[in-house]
């Protein structure tokens, strides 16, 4: 189904005394019936004011004068895992610019990175015990001249692909911060209560109930599922030699311990934003809680254990043992269904709102907005 690109202006406002009114979101139509799932937009940081738009079948487009342009900048569809029937999870997920882009004469200038999911070649996906559906890629393309709508599509250097056992979970977050390093955020594999096949002490019949102690892939630190990741693109110290583990990693140097972790125990990962040097990141629940999540290096944010500050499964022991982090924000989704005791546990008695499905994506500007506050 094709649809409407709307850009929407929506100023979110942190924990401060005073407060002014939320201003208006204002809805405006740029393209109609000229894309088919668009899941991102960025601005390159070129100054040309170009927004790219990747959508998830494959293709990115430019809007440029407020209209999109005919071509697209890159379409990778012919590297994608095929659609899956009735809906699907895979597909061209991120897209990130190095810092550099557009300046010409500096390292990175002509340099961009995308996730997308591509076939994994010798993959059973019904493996019994060790199942892979397909693999997460992370690559890096290049533009032929600095301000070129077109990329060089034969320019593609794979840094990193993460086999994934189910089709969903995918996470699709790639972003770099203020340190120039790139940050990507990874989902736990897919399937349910990532305790099926290729999860960490799961398998046939883990799947319900949930409490089962199964580790999962999300804390099992020897997997790069179920984390936030932090890699320099210009480095080749990492496993392959295409990309670099920055020394102030966490874990450098802890054995058994994938080097690239820079925070784990998340579910689906899907969005994330950096506000100033903060890295927020939004995580899709199992079944009841969503949440959003301030990420700090190091931070175990509790998934498989416990959904949101719920209980999901206390029995899972890690090891070694860390303290987990609760989110800064959660929810529970609309038409679900809690006991009254259930509605107070975690949340410092109060009750969560139910409001919406799932935590989709979002910009924070906190710092940015506190000079237009006004007392009341």
């Amino acid at each position: 189904m094709r649809g409407t690109m709307l850009l929407a202006c929506v100023l979110s406002l942190g924990p401060v005394v005073t407060y002014a009114a939320f201003p208006k979101v204002a809805l405006q139509p740029i393209t109609k019936n000229q894309l088919v799932a668009p899941v991102g937009i960025t601005n390159a940081g070129d100054g040309t004011n170009r927004l790219f738009v990747n959508d998830q079948r494959g293709a990115i487009n430019i809007i440029s004068g407020g209209s999109l342009l005919p071509t697209p900048f890159l379409d990778l569809s012919a590297k994608l895992v095929p659609e899956r029937a009735g809906f699907d999870e895979r597909g061209l997920l991120g897209l990130a610019f190095h810092p550099n882009f557009g300046q010409a004469g500096l390292t990175g200038a002509d340099k961009f990175y995308v996730f997308y999911t591509a076939p994994r070649p010798g993959g059973n996906p019904t493996d019994p015990v060790n199942p892979v559906d397909s693999q997460s890629v992370i690559a890096e393309y290049r533009v032929t001249a600095p301000g070129s709508n077109v990329a060089d599509p034969t320019s593609e250097r794979i840094l990193l692909t993460i086999d994934k056992p189910q089709f969903n979970h995918n996470g699709g977050f790639l972003g770099f911060g203020p340190d120039n390093m790139l940050y990507i955020t990874t989902g736990d594999g897919g399937g349910g209560g990532d305790n099926e096949p290729g999860h960490t002490g799961g398998g046939p019949g883990t799947v319900a109930p949930a409490i089962s102690g199964g580790l999962g892939n999300s804390q099992d630190r020897s997997k790069l599922l179920g984390k936030v990741l932090r890699i320099d693109v210009g480095g080749t110290n990492g496993p392959g030699g295409q990309y670099g583990i920055p020394a102030d990693n966490p874990f450098v140097g802890v054995a058994g311990v994938r080097e690239e972790i820079y925070a784990y125990g998340l579910r689906n990962p899907w969005r994330a934003t950096f506000d100033g040097d903060r890295l927020i990141a939004a995580d899709v629940g199992q079944g009841a809680v969503e949440e959003v999540n301030l990420i700090v290096k190091g931070g175990n944010y509790g998934w498989r254990i416990k959904e949101g500050t719920f209980d999901f499964d206390p029995t899972v022991t890690p090891s070694p043992a860390a303290p987990l982090i609760d989110p800064i924000a959660q929810y529970t989704r609309l038409g679900q269904q809690w006991t009254p005791q259930d509605w107070h546990l975690g949340d410092g008695g109060s009750r969560l709102s139910r409001v919406g499905v799932s935590r989709t994506g979002g910009q924070v500007s906190v710092r940015r907005l506190q000079h237009r506050i006004q007392p009341r």
